[in-house]
């Protein structure tokens, strides 16, 4: 099974340790290690049967990029939802496991910041509330089955340096639709899904 992985995912592998001499005692340092997100997202990959030229294309960015993108709390839900989540993604939002566990965080200051600075422009300066993690008052968007794909969701699943490189995809988003909430989230959120690219090979 390989299913097209889709733009908003992040992932994370174990990356690869330098080769040592025969003989050599190991260097590997705690930086070279792969982190506990890397670890469940590699086991995610091999369950859901990616190709090994995914996993390897990943891994060479994983520490670096991948792994900074996703939240503690994003990095916690996965862990503990590592046995159920899709083979067809991990967006949270589309996660009956993982969206109550991370809407449960309260917010970082850059989370909070950008969840502020969106719902002023997309949501007419409306103050923000904790429904669904994080909303703009006065557009709250009902959830009937719980979960659903919808700012406070994805905005709590960014690491903080994702959150303030998200500020970017307001302005795109407003200038867009200026009056039309539902179009603006919904801009604002495919631009947070393309702030991190996936390998070529695991489309």
């Amino acid at each position: 099974m390989n299913p097209r992985l889709p733009a908003c995912l992040a992932w994370g592998l174990a990356l690869i340790p330098p080769l040592v001499a025969c003989g050599s005692p190991s260097t590997s340092t705690d930086a070279e290690r792969p982190s506990a997100y890397c670890t469940d997202l590699d086991a995610y990959l091999v369950r859901c049967e990616y190709p090994a030229q995914c996993r390897a294309d990943v891994a060479a960015t994983c520490g670096a990029t991948f792994d900074g993108y996703r939240s503690a709390a994003y990095k916690s839900a996965f862990h503990a939802c590592l046995g159920t989540v899709s083979c067809s993604g991990t967006d949270p939002a589309d996660d009956a496991c993982m969206f109550p566990k991370i809407v449960a965080q309260a917010p970082t200051q850059a989370q909070a910041a950008l969840a502020r600075d969106f719902c002023a422009a997309c949501a007419q300066g409306a103050s923000t509330t904790s429904d669904n993690g994080i909303s703009c008052a006065g557009d709250v968007v009902p959830l009937p089955q719980g979960y659903g794909r919808v700012m406070g969701i994805e905005v709590l699943s960014l690491g903080d340096p994702a959150a303030e490189q998200a500020s970017a995809c307001i302005d795109p988003a407003k200038a867009a639709f200026p009056n039309d909430y539902s179009n603006c989230e919904n801009l604002f959120l495919n631009c947070i899904g393309d702030l991190l690219t996936t390998p070529a090979s695991c489309n």
